[in-house]
This record gives structure tokens, C-alpha cells and sequence, in this order.
């Protein structure tokens, strides 16, 4: 466990150094979640008749001031695990111990300047698209996880820059780097422009972005979006965005769509959602069993997380208490009635 040390040390080295060179004045804000899991289950899938499994989890965050409108911000993940939580931190590269892997992850490291009509982010961090609840087809560089709502969202390597023409209207554009971090040709760079506009009942959001060529294209894509919100005693969100190709006829292929609405009850203790979405670019049309998608697999290339055209996703949230929280919530392929349901409990000992 030697190198796990060694880089535990070296991030605290590192964090130090902020604190005591760039925020003499105001000093550093550090905070956190931990979170702990246990898993066990009984004749499913592969695994043996009995498995068991143990993770302890942790986000650590730094805000640290940089003069007077700048603020340094970074983020690491600590995880310790067992049994079958150990399969995906062993893939990562972790270390193993007698009992137990553990890895660390550098989350978010970006720096935020604040200007009187404008700001400008760069670094590892998240740029965000879209008002979309589950599905958010605009959210193009950090898309969610209809069934992990809670979970923060990979950051990505890039700069944003920010302004504001008025109170109401912000005007950004962004650019990021290719997926891949190992290539150094430009390929699969993103790049573009968004407005969002905000009034009494709404928020709409109009986005461009450009993907230089690369892998998944030799011409380049080009990614036309908007998404609207609208508070009519329900909330009622439209997302779509639409990616073409110079050269090819997308049609419907390549449109992603998505339209919900959700509703509290009871004070806000009980939260509905229900959304519905149209994945054109999927690989499998709506006859189409599972066969066919390896088929078309590239050798070598990962699945997309969206293979069908047609999900539907719902949700309900009831709060017993400040600290306690019950939720159930199922992704269904509607082209096969293939569904996921997630059944959560979720308390807090304490908070603060």
C-alpha cells in the first residue's frame, strides 16, 4: 500500500502548499461527504449463491481564495473496498491490501475567476447543459445517470467563459478537450457557444457546439440543442438536441429527445417524476434483440449507455424525516419492456 501512501501524502502536500501560499488571508474551506455501503445478495447472475461486499467512500473538497476574484477549487475521491465493490476499483488501478483495494481519484482541480459582468472557469471541472431531470440529451460533456441522480458527474478537462449581458441573460462559451487524453492531434475537441435566458414561469436555453474530427467522425459534428423549463404548478422540461454530420443524411438518427414533468405532494415530502426519451443515434431499432447489437459493436469500442430508441423513467422521492429518505425509481426500454428498478433508503446520522 506503499504507493496509495505515497500519493495521500503528496495530495496533502499539495493542498498545504495552497492554503499556505495563495489564501493567507481568508484561508481554505474544506468539506466533504462519506458514505458507506454494504452489499449482499444470494444466487444472482453469476456470482456464487452468497456474495457480500463492503465499500467506505469519500469526496474531500478545497475552496481556497486567489487574490481578490480568483478561487482555486479541487476535489478528491478516497475509496476502500471488499469483496464485489473490489471489481471496479481493481479495474482503476488500484492497490490491494490483505483485506481490502483502495484508489484515489482526482475529481475536479479548476480555477474560477469572477470579473463585475463575467467569469471564466478552466481546469478539470463540469460544464453543465440543460434543465432536463433524468435525461438531459444537451448535457453532451457530463451526462447524468438516470439511476444515480446523487452522484457528481466526471469532470472534464476544458474553460468556460461566462457573461452577462443582464440579469436575466448569460451568454458562455466553452471549449474541452478529446476524450482521448492520449492524443495530441486536436481530434474529438469540443467547442461552442450557449445562451440561457430566465423569466417569471421558465428558463430556455439555446446551445451550439462543434466536434472536430476525429474518431467518430472524419468531418467533424456539428450539435444544435435547447432546452426549456416551464413552472406550471407541475415542472414540464423539454431537452433535445440534434447532431449532423456534413455529408450524411442523419434524419431521425439523430435527434435525442427527452420531455418530463415532476410534481411534489404533501408539503414536498413526496416527489413524482416521470420522463420520457427518444435516443435516435441507438443501435438496436425496436425489433431488434441483443444479438444484433454485439454485431455491430466495433472491435474493441464500449457500449453506450442508451442502446434502445425509446426509455421511459419514473421516479418517487418521500421524505420521512430531515435525515431519512425512501425513494423508488425504474428506467425502462419501452421497445422491449426491459426495465431496471432501484429501490433506495437513504439516512443521514447527523449534518453540517
Amino acid at each position: 500500500m506503499r504507493g496509495v501512501s505515497l500519493r495521500a501524502a503528496a495530495i496533502a502536500v499539495i493542498l498545504g502548499a495552497v492554503s499556505g501560499t495563495i489564501c493567507a488571508a481568508d484561508g481554505p474551506v474544506v468539506s466533504g461527504t462519506v458514505n458507506t455501503m454494504v452489499h449482499t445478495a444470494v444466487g444472482t447472475g453469476s456470482f456464487p449463491d452468497f456474495h457480500f461486499g463492503a465499500e467506505e467512500y469519500a469526496n474531500l473538497r478545497l475552496k481556497a481564495g486567489v487574490g481578490e476574484r480568483g478561487t482555486v477549487h479541487a476535489a478528491v475521491n478516497l475509496i476502500a473496498s471488499s469483496g464485489t465493490n473490489s471489481a471496479a476499483v481493481v479495474a482503476s488501478g488500484a492497490a490491494v491490501g490483505e483485506n481490502y483495494t483502495a484508489t484515489m481519484e482526482l475529481e475536479r482541480l479548476y480555477v474560477r475567476i469572477l470579473g463585475d459582468s463575467s467569469d471564466t472557469d478552466f481546469g478539470l471541472m463540469r460544464i453543465a447543459f440543460g434543465y432536463g431531470q433524468a435525461f438531459r440529451p444537451t448535457d453532451i460533456l457530463n451526462p447524468p445517470n438516470p439511476l444515480l441522480p446523487e452522484a457528481r458527474p466526471r469532470g472534464i478537462l476544458g474553460i468556460a467563459t461566462a457573461v452577462y449581458p443582464s440579469l436575466d441573460i448569460k451568454v458562455q462559451g466553452f471549449a474541452a478537450g478529446g476524450r482521448d487524453p492520449l492524443e495530441s492531434d486536436g481530434g474529438g475537441m469540443l467547442s461552442g457557444a450557449s445562451v440561457d435566458a430566465h423569466f417569471s414561469q421558465g428558463s430556455f436555453q439555446a446551445l451550439y457546439a462543434f466536434q472536430s474530427p476525429g474518431d467518430d467522425s472524419r468531418e467533424g459534428i456539428n450539435r444544435f440543442g435547447f432546452s426549456l423549463k416551464l413552472e406550471a404548478g407541475a415542472g414540464i422540461v423539454l431537452d433535445a438536441l440534434y447532431a449532423l454530420e456534413p455529408g450524411f443524411e442523419a434524419g431521425l438518427d439523430g435527434l435525442e429527445a427527452a420531455v418530463g414533468a415532476d410534481y411534489s405532494f404533501l408539503d414536498g415530502k413526496l416527489y413524482a417524476l416521470l420522463q420520457y426519451l427518444y435516443n435516435g443515434p441507438g443501435i438496436l431499432d425496436p425489433k431488434d434483440n441483443l444479438d444484433a447489437l454485439y454485431a455491430a459493436r466495433d472491435t474493441g469500442s464500449s457500449l453506450p449507455v442508451f442502446n434502445r430508441r425509446n426509455y421511459l423513467f419514473a421516479q418517487t422521492l418521500y421524505s420521512y424525516s430531515d435525515f431519512t429518505r425512501f425513494g423508488l425509481a425504474c428506467l425502462m426500454a419501452l421497445d422491449d419492456l426491459s426495465f431496471s428498478p432501484a429501490l433506495t433508503l437513504e439516512h443521514e446520522p447527523f449534518q453540517g
